[in-house]
């Protein structure tokens, strides 16, 4: 059945398309050519443009998506429902901005990204480089399979609830405590509500649907 299969590879399509994969097959169908082929009837011809859109998210949702079905990870996520469930997570966050002294067997000294990101500050800040490469890194600036739509939905959210001052996040810039520290914090919370996993499970699972999560929900789409 030519339905069932891409008209651009030939290749067989998930049984379930996502709603990218949906939109970005019906754009190369408008733009591109018919061409029909043994085995394909309904084939086409697209600008490289087209079919590079097509095709990554193709081999995305036929390699990745079977593994978030397996492991529970979102395939579909209401943002307005995210923010509405930060919000009720306040006192998480408020504890950790307000841990000043960083006190033993504080928030942050239970933090593993507090812990990360104050020892990359420290220890950079003598180079002048503040935050180094390796705590930029992909997987550190993740939310898991929230992708970088929960990133953008969780700064708004903090933005609005927090004012941060300088002096609490030192030596991180609150900006960069949102990012390091907040951010992963909150994935954590919701993985653990969502999967009703333990903390540690929770980050693992974070860590390991991180590439999943930013092409299920990427930034062009918001």
């Amino acid at each position: 059945d030519a339905n069932t299969i891409c008209p651009l590879c030939d290749s067989p399509l998930p049984l379930q398309l996502s709603e990218i994969l949906a939109r970005r097959l019906d754009d190369a169908i408008t733009t591109g050519t018919p061409d029909p082929r043994p085995g394909n009837c309904l084939g086409l011809v697209a600008t490289t443009q087209a079919c590079a859109l097509v095709c990554t998210r193709h081999r995305f949702e036929t390699d990745l998506i079977p593994k978030a079905l397996h492991s529970g990870w979102k395939l579909r996520v209401d943002f307005k429902d995210v923010e509405r469930r930060l919000k009720h997570m306040k006192p998480i966050f408020d504890a950790l901005i307000e841990d000043y002294n960083n006190a033993a067997d504080g928030p942050r000294q239970r933090s593993v990204f507090w812990q990360k990101a104050h020892k990359n500050a420290v220890e950079n800040s003598s180079k002048s480089q503040g935050i180094a490469g390796d705590l930029m890194s992909f997987k550190n600036v993740q939310p898991g399979y929230y992708g970088e739509q929960g990133i953008y939905v969780m700064n708004e959210t903090f933005r609005r609830l927090f004012s941060i001052h300088p002096d609490s996040t030192y030596p991180l810039t609150p900006e960069q405590f949102a990012a390091f520290v907040l951010t992963p914090e909150a994935g954590v919370s919701l993985i653990m509500e969502d999967l009703e996993v333990t903390r540690e499970k929770a980050i693992e699972t974070m860590y390991e649907s991180s590439s999943y999560g930013v092409q299920m929900f990427p930034f062009d789409d918001i």
